[in-house]
């Protein structure tokens, strides 16, 4: 089916498009992915994503979870970053607030709209977002902190 696709859409320039295309995408949109912005450990309330929780529903599972998240706050939040550097941040790398570590980027790609790498990071509630800086291959650099999404 796949070739066929392809060469049905070859006249028209139709290309194959790999994993670095869906997260350029989906980042510069603000779409979480499942495993990177949301988790087992990553809720949607720590994902900024609570419109899509529907607690007028019955009882569900993790529903009483979800609900002492909104009503009292979350430890950590997902926030969008951009960076003002050709560098990428990669996920796993530490989000930092002056020397204490405070976070974790989740998802970073170049994004070839804004021409600079964009991402998502965990990063603890309550901090400054002035202040994050992420350590790529020595260099601290700043986060900017930026609403979503990057691209309309």
């Amino acid at each position: 089916v796949a070739r066929a696709i392809l060469e049905k859409g070859k006249p028209d320039g139709l290309l194959p498009i790999g994993l670095g295309a869906r997260d350029s995408l989906r980042l510069e949109a603000g779409y979480p992915l499942y495993g990177h912005e949301l988790s087992e450990k990553i809720s949607p309330i720590q994902a900024g994503l609570s419109w899509t929780v529907k607690f007028s529903k019955p009882q569900f599972t993790g529903r009483d979870s979800l609900m002492s998240q909104t009503e009292k706050g979350v430890a950590s939040k997902v926030m969008m970053y951009s960076l003002n550097d050709r560098r990428i941040a990669r996920p796993g790398t530490t989000v930092f607030s002056g020397d204490q570590a405070v976070g974790e980027i989740l998802s970073g790609t170049l994004s070839p709209v804004l021409n600079k790498p964009i991402g998502t990071a965990l990063v603890a509630s309550g901090i400054n977002p002035d202040t994050l800086t992420v350590d790529i291959r020595g260099t601290r650099l700043p986060l900017q902190i930026t609403p979503t999404p990057f691209f309309k």
